[in-house]
């Protein structure tokens, strides 16, 4: 449900609101907690503006919301969200012009186009793999367990890194999550020096930082519906879900108290990941498509 006009179609009844909580850069912070990127995650927990903080490297100077016209941010931010998961410079390059002919005006796109080449993307890249380098080390150390565990060359206690075990079931790899909560790889093989699963007979490719990926998503899904069912227990039960997005349909006289609720659960990470600096943003308002 990301189209802005199928949004907008969707409104409370009388005498309701939509009320709607975005967990904010969710997997970003999952990456910087998961990796244990120091950097990241000290600029998560501060609020000091990582794309900006990423977007000086780039360019060398002091960034704000407001240098470029907004452009730097918006390359920063880019590569916060998108440079996690082993992205080339080349796709990089093609993902920022992708976003930003939605997420940019006519003015800021002028900009962009005066700026943003290959030669940039790949000092992006760069710059985000030399700032947070216990993410890019962290693809190393999931290929290893690719190698090892994923593939059943170890026991059945597989190899543990923070919430997930990494294992091989009857051929099959896993990851073991929280609650043992799985995500299963069937067929899992070594073929032609690459190491493949397969999806409905469709072989698919899978490395370490496409298995980090895989984990953090996974992980996120988890917080999201720990988040959703602690709301349920507490009757507010939610009536739509979409990316990192809980959606709720409340009566009017009890809007404002449960904003307050969700915002506080929101911001609660569970048991196992206790450390990890979770946000939100939530608003309500008769129209779905409205709620930002």
């Amino acid at each position: 449900m990301g189209d802005p006009v199928l949004r907008k179609a969707l409104l409370a009844p009388p005498g309701s609101k939509v009320l709607v909580g975005d967990l904010a850069q969710i997997e970003a912070r999952l990456v910087a907690w998961f990796c244990k990127a120091e950097t990241l995650l000290s600029e998560f927990k501060e609020k000091r503006d990582p794309y900006s903080r990423l977007a000086e490297v780039i360019f060398s100077q002091d960034v704000n919301k407001d240098t470029m016209g907004g452009v730097a941010r918006h390359i920063g931010k880019a590569g916060i969200l998108g440079c996690g998961y082993g992205m080339g410079h080349e796709m990089f390059y093609d993902s920022v012009l992708k976003q930003s002919r939605s997420q940019l005006d006519a003015n800021q796109m002028e900009v962009l186009r005066n700026v943003w080449t290959l030669e940039l993307a790949a000092k992006s890249v760069k710059a985000y793999r030399s700032k947070h380098y216990q993410v890019r080390d962290m693809w190393g150390i999931l290929k290893h367990a690719l190698e090892s565990a994923w593939l059943g060359k170890l026991n059945q206690a597989g190899f543990p890194i923070g919430p997930v075990r990494i294992t091989n079931r009857n051929g099959c790899g896993l990851v073991v999550g929280p609650g043992g909560r799985e995500i299963r790889y069937p067929r899992a093989v070594a073929q032609d020096g690459e190491l493949i699963w397969f999806s409905s007979e469709l072989p698919r490719r899978i490395y370490g930082a496409n298995l980090l990926e895989n984990i953090i998503q996974f992980l996120a899904r988890v917080i999201m519906f720990d988040i959703a069912m602690r709301l349920w227990d507490r009757d507010l039960k939610f009536v739509h879900q979409v990316h990192d997005e809980l959606v709720f349909i409340v009566p009017d006289n009890g809007v404002e108290d449960a904003a307050a609720l969700l915002r506080t659960e929101m911001r609660t990470p569970p048991h196992w990941c206790r450390t990890l600096p979770l946000d939100c943003d939530v608003a309500f308002a008769q129209r779905y498509g409205d709620c930002k």
